[in-house]
């Protein structure tokens, strides 16, 4: 499910859409008339439309559970939407929180300007690790890692792909796996979700140890590429993200 319409760029039609996507999701959220043209369903029409002139954050909760997608408007040209009208086509983006661009898109000339770029970063998530912080289970004698995960992107992952976390010793054999804690249908943009990574307390985490993180899909055969500055994964989707050795 989701919502798939040639609309970016076309200002009109952004605005149509999301009249459209909150009549459509104020009907799921309230019980329908048993016949349409009801004072009940006139009502709900009003206030859909109501909604739909407040802002993007205060109407439309599509994109937090299904994508939105579909290809560039073809009434502009499409030099002119990543050039002259850039910064609307931007801004059309990030309102309607788009996973994805096609099959009217940039033609493989046009992939290399600036301005394809950017609207590429205004593309589906953007995950990344926030925060890295380690304490002392002195009770269970564990060592515990705080992982703060946030999204910079426009929408989040709609699938439940696995997090793992990889504890390696300072010999780079892995000591521990395990699957975190984290729902990344849940990270929605802006928002930070912290879990917990628990490794028994043992000597040879004293001489050193790495951390990995990877997220994988179900069968294993993608990974996703957390957006880390300097980290670039290895062939089997696995971020070093942080070394502690002792001398």
């Amino acid at each position: 499910s989701g919502s798939w319409r040639d609309f970016l760029g076309d200002h009109t039609q952004v605005s149509d859409w999301c009249r459209e996507t909150v009549a459509v999701h104020s009907s799921y959220d309230q019980e329908a008339p048993a016949a349409a043209g009801g004072t009940g369903a006139e009502s709900k029409a009003a206030d859909s439309l109501n909604k739909a002139d407040q802002t993007d954050e205060e109407n439309n909760d599509l994109w937090k559970k299904a994508p939105v997608g579909g290809g560039m408007t073809d009434s502009i040209s499409m030099g002119e939407l990543l050039m002259e009208k850039l910064s609307d086509t931007l801004k059309q983006s990030r309102s309607s929180h788009i996973s994805f661009i096609g099959p009217n898109c940039p033609d493989r000339d046009q992939q290399t300007t600036n301005g394809s770029e950017m609207i590429l970063r205004n593309v589906g998530y953007c995950i990344y690790l926030n925060r890295l912080q380690n304490t002392v289970d002195y009770i269970d004698d564990e060592l515990l890692f705080h992982f703060t995960f946030a999204n910079i992107g426009v929408a989040p992952l709609y699938w439940d792909w696995p997090v793992r976390m990889y504890v390696y010793d300072k010999g780079g054999s892995c000591i521990k796996e395990q699957i975190l804690d984290l729902k990344l249908s849940e990270l929605l943009p802006g928002k930070e979700i912290t879990t917990i990574g628990r490794v028994p307390y043992s000597r040879e985490l004293l001489k050193g140890y790495s951390i990995g993180i990877a997220i994988t899909s179900p069968d294993g055969t993608k990974h996703i590429t957390l957006a880390q500055k300097g980290v670039i994964p290895n062939q089997n989707g696995v971020h070093r993200i942080y070394k502690k050795v002792r001398y």
